[in-house]
């Protein structure tokens, strides 16, 4: 008898649980169809550039974090343009260094690069030095990945000097990336050493 009514507390839950599944996963769809929906009319309503492109930088990572690269490559493109027509070099190498962020997994590693080096000279006009090691990591990892260690490593260092432990997560990123490179590298003693 116990074991009878354990199974069907166990039938009673995966019921349950399947019921409300089918309940809010067609919620779950209605709210990312408002989202878009209220991004896309943010892009075609308002007057305000940096409003627009921010709009168009969150739809287009909700439309790759979706599995729709051609409408989120579209949509990058989109706000590129649109970032290059401001003033505003902050917008500008923001946009920049998002778009080599959604280019890298897509094995275009080329188009990263070029919007990683854009996004750079932006940031070091600007003397953001947060967001100048960010995209020094990030060349680093295109670097490790086309098999080119050395300069992956020349932009470690580089975002190592620059950081002076200012921006901990940014540190713990560049030691970790550096310890990729040496682990690419068969040199497991000095990626141990890194990783810990």
């Amino acid at each position: 008898f116990c074991y009878f009514y354990f199974l069907m507390k166990i039938l009673f839950f995966y019921i349950i649980s399947f019921l409300l599944q089918g309940f809010f996963m067609p919620c779950n769809a209605w709210s990312q169809n408002l989202k878009t929906d209220s991004l896309l009319k943010i892009v075609k309503s308002t007057q305000s550039d940096s409003i627009k492109i921010d709009a168009l930088l969150k739809l287009a990572d909700f439309y790759s974090k979706n599995n729709n690269n051609s409408l989120a490559e579209k949509t990058y493109l989109q706000a590129i343009a649109l970032s290059r027509q401001t003033k505003n070099k902050r917008l500008k190498a923001k946009t920049l260094k998002q778009a080599g962020i959604y280019y890298f997994p897509q094995n275009n590693p080329k188009n990263a690069q070029v919007y990683f080096q854009e996004a750079l000279l932006l940031y070091k006009n600007l003397k953001d030095t947060s967001k100048i090691c960010i995209i020094y990591n990030n060349m680093a990892i295109i670097y490790s990945l086309k098999g080119n260690y050395s300069l992956a490593t020349e932009y470690i260092k580089k975002s190592l000097t620059l950081n002076h432990n200012k921006y901990p997560e940014t540190l713990a990123d560049s030691y970790t990336i550096n310890g990729t490179i040496y682990l690419y590298q068969n040199n497991y003693k000095r990626a141990m050493l890194l990783y810990q």
